[in-house]
């Protein structure tokens, strides 16, 4: 059985870094546009809002890098292109969201559910989505190598090109997905339902 690494802090200090430097891709009048403050919510970096309320928001090409999101609502706002990297949002509601093109490494999303939700090109390299909801969600092309899915569910969902190198789906569950040039090199399917087999 195959065991994804630990992961370093030197790994994720970088990765934050990177994920500063290298911007998030919103147009600057994008981002001007977005208040600095929602429900009391700081939208920065770093930022400590576990449980907010944060529906529907605008949050394209905001960097909230590290922030701690836990539990919050996140229904049906528009994170596309923003930055999550090292951010925790475990048992968050990103029912609907929009996360094309997030960039989103080293990140926490146990339990968190993403149903309806469009990751189109989403960064999703060594995050942790250790059952986590994805029914009917859009992944394609998303890049997810090293990432955690143990427990994860998918039905419906849209894999379509999506990379999973070296991922851990031990124990998830695949229903009904488009798998279409989908790639699972090196990744730990033990117990998994439904994944493609031969990888």
């Amino acid at each position: 059985m195959r065991r994804n690494r630990l992961i370093p802090t030197a790994l994720l200090a970088t990765a934050l870094a990177c994920s500063a430097k290298a911007g998030t891709g919103a147009t600057p009048e994008a981002s001007a546009a977005v208040p600095d403050i929602i429900n009391g919510c700081g939208i920065w970096p770093y930022t400590r809002c576990p449980g907010v309320d944060l529906s529907g928001a605008s949050l394209v090409g905001r960097n909230l890098a590290g922030a701690d999101l836990r539990g919050a609502n996140l229904r049906g706002a528009d994170l596309r292109a923003a930055n999550l990297a090292g951010a925790k949002l475990d048992g968050a509601d990103l029912g609907g969201a929009r996360l094309d093109k997030v960039n989103a490494p080293v990140a926490l999303f146990r339990g968190a559910n993403f149903a309806g939700a469009s990751m189109e090109f989403a960064r999703l390299m060594r995050s942790d989505f250790s059952g986590a909801d994805f029914t009917g969600t859009t992944l394609e092309a998303a890049r997810a190598n090293y990432a955690r899915f143990a427990n994860a569910r998918f039905v419906d969902t849209n894999l379509q090109e999506a990379k999973f190198n070296n991922a851990n789906l031990a124990n998830a569950t695949m229903e009904r997905c488009v798998l279409r040039f989908a790639i699972f090199p090196d990744a730990n399917l033990d117990g998994c339902k439904g994944c493609p087999e031969g990888w």
